[in-house]
């Protein structure tokens, strides 16, 4: 099992820090992308993803290790009934802001089921992140992140272009 891979709060936005590392591997504008580095991470790495508030408390937690006797996790987790319904927890219907006889789309891509609120407005951006052509470049970054091709991180704008240049 590799290290757990911790979200934080930075001064150029969020950071994923492998445990026990003094430097970040990434550091994101906002903590959703971080959260986004920290799985596939932790996904490579059968580890697990702990998320922090901005004031440094735990948020959640997210694992991803191999464990053959693994909790479970109500919160991330729904149940189909023979009618072939889709019960989802609380916490997902809140945080959707679903109600009672709301309609959602859903999407299958690559095994996932993607749900979202029927009224939500379609983001190409999102879009594009489930596309083919970007979740290729993300499992490349991840191979590279694995076998260690990291630069950075910088301490000013200065080093990272000099390390773009060279």
């Amino acid at each position: 099992m590799g290290k757990n891979q911790h979200v934080v709060p930075h001064k150029y936005g969020w950071a994923v820090k492998g445990e026990g590392n003094s430097k970040p591997s990434h550091v994101r504008p906002t903590q959703a992308d971080a959260i986004v580095s920290a799985r596939g991470i932790a996904r490579n790495q059968h580890s697990e993803v702990v998320i922090h508030r901005a004031d440094g408390r735990i948020r959640d937690k997210d694992s991803y290790a191999k464990d053959p006797c693994p909790p479970k996790d109500k919160k991330h987790s729904g149940r189909i009934n023979k009618s072939n319904q889709i019960t989802l927890p609380g916490e997902i219907v809140n945080k959707l802001g679903l109600k009672i006889g709301d309609q959602v789309v859903y999407k299958i891509i690559k095994g996932h089921l993607l749900i979202k609120p029927l009224n939500e407005e379609d983001s190409k951006a999102e879009e594009y992140f489930y596309s083919e052509e970007w979740q290729d470049g993300e499992r490349s970054a991840d191979q590279d992140i694995s076998k260690g091709k990291l630069t950075g991180p910088f301490d000013d704008i200065k080093d990272l272009l000099h390390s773009l240049q060279s």
